[in-house]
């Protein structure tokens, strides 16, 4: 397992670490931390606004903040990845003497270099690593506290808790709007005199922006999750166990993995 770890914490560095992004020296990393801020802040005057004030040509001044925010969120993002890509093609073909045509080709080729096997066993690989890791994430405490938190934040198996939360949190608004005077029948009058098409483009508007918030929310969270994995990684060796860096080899080798053709071009579905 120390070689995996160590194989595993090598790739990761030299591919989505701070200094594969260019450390301090990326002007855009900057955008991205205070983007990923005016963001969330703009949420949550969006959301606070929309819950106690009543003006909506306030809440339209927030979500076109909103917009901008994120617009350039993304932007600095997509910036950085492209930096990070160019620099490590760079360093990966002054390695080996080759010239790669994309940041892939050069992939494969560490890949092979860490493994000493061909494509079409990248997949048998990824099996052997992915049972080694699952009895260590079972019987072991291996993770990092940064993998703890967003662990409990999300896993595999959390999303029957959260479809259960957000029901409960839709029975509370139910609750507290009857508690305060509504009831059914005001809000089938609400709807009396207003059309199916005016209904229509106000909910496909309402999804829209559930949408455009959701995205922005999704890279927020990127950003900031990469940034504490940033952190956590810093301070540690190429030996340290850590199973973030491990998932990452694993899905790296199923991406790039090819399945062997017989002479008629066939595809041979064995590992």
């Amino acid at each position: 397992m120390e070689e995996l770890y160590r194989i595993a914490n090598n790739y990761y560095m030299r591919l989505e670490s701070f200094q594969a992004y260019g450390s301090f020296r990326n002007i855009y990393l900057y955008m991205v931390v205070i983007f990923t801020f005016i963001f969330i802040g703009t949420l949550m005057l969006f959301l606070y606004d929309i819950s106690f004030s009543g003006e909506p040509s306030l809440w339209n001044k927030w979500f076109a903040f909103l917009l901008i925010s994120e617009f350039f969120l993304i932007l600095s993002v997509d910036k950085c990845k492209k930096i990070k890509n160019d620099k490590i093609n760079s360093s990966i073909s002054k390695e080996f003497g080759e010239n790669f045509a994309s940041l892939d080709d050069a992939k494969v080729r560490l890949l092979k270099n860490y493994f000493l096997c061909d494509r079409t066993d990248f997949l048998a690989m990824s099996e052997i690593i992915h049972k080694m890791i699952k009895r260590a994430y079972e019987f072991s405490d291996d993770k990092t506290r940064v993998e703890k938190v967003f662990d409990f934040i999300y896993e595999e198996n959390a999303k029957p808790r959260i479809l259960t939360l957000f029901v409960l949190l839709c029975s509370i608004i139910v609750v507290l709007s009857v508690g305060a005077g509504g009831n059914l029948n005001m809000l089938i009058s609400s709807y009396s005199d207003v059309g199916w098409g005016e209904i229509f483009w106000a909910y496909f508007i309402i999804l829209i922006c559930l949408f455009v918030i959701g995205f922005g929310i999704s890279s927020a969270f990127t950003a900031i999750r990469k940034a504490l994995v940033f952190l956590s990684l810093s301070r540690l060796d190429e030996s340290t166990k850590n199973l973030e860096t491990v998932k990452y080899l694993v899905k790296e080798l199923n991406h790039y993995h090819v399945f062997k053709k017989s002479q008629n071009n066939k595809i041979i579905l064995t590992s």
